[in-house]
């Protein structure tokens, strides 16, 4: 499943660099000014230049690899029950997926992001995808959530199953 996942975060990435790369560089260049800001209804409330589409796929990778970089020290993290020889393998190895889920997570919803903005500033007649925002953060606050519970339940008993 790991490397599923990571090959999803992956095309995710590749599919956000390329999109963006199409939309400053590409036959279909936008216009000077685009919307780089959206009010609850959808509609773009602030702009900005091309140029600050790329502040996004930056901002993807930065993310993407502090979570790397986190995951390789588990020993670290704070766990919501106390940490005993015998259930810390197992509640590593669920913070750890919880972590892969996570950067596969954000990196589709920073490219739903930046296909949407770069679909608007070309465009598109219909409004932000509004559902996007609320649909990605319900998500990775879900996977936190399910992932505390199994955190906890390994801490609780050794012999839960995930």
């Amino acid at each position: 499943m790991r490397r599923t996942l990571e090959s999803i975060a992956i095309a995710a990435f590749l599919f956000q660099i390329w999109i963006t790369y199409s939309a400053l560089t590409g036959p279909h260049r936008m216009s000077d000014r685009i919307p780089t800001h959206f009010g609850f209804d959808g509609r773009p409330d602030g702009w900005s230049s091309p140029t600050m589409l790329l502040q996004l796929p930056a901002i993807t990778i930065g993310i993407y690899l502090f979570m790397v970089i986190i995951g390789r020290f588990p020993q670290c993290f704070n766990y919501p029950v106390p940490v005993t020889p015998e259930n810390r393998p197992r509640m590593e190895a669920i913070t750890i997926s919880m972590l892969i889920w996570m950067r596969t997570e954000l990196v589709c919803f920073f490219s739903a992001i930046q296909w949407s903005m770069i679909h608007l500033a070309t465009g598109a007649k219909q409004g932000f995808l509004v559902f996007i925002e609320p649909m990605g953060v319900a998500i990775i606050l879900g996977t936190v959530c399910y992932f505390f519970f199994a955190t906890y339940s390994a801490g609780k008993s050794c012999k839960s199953s995930f």
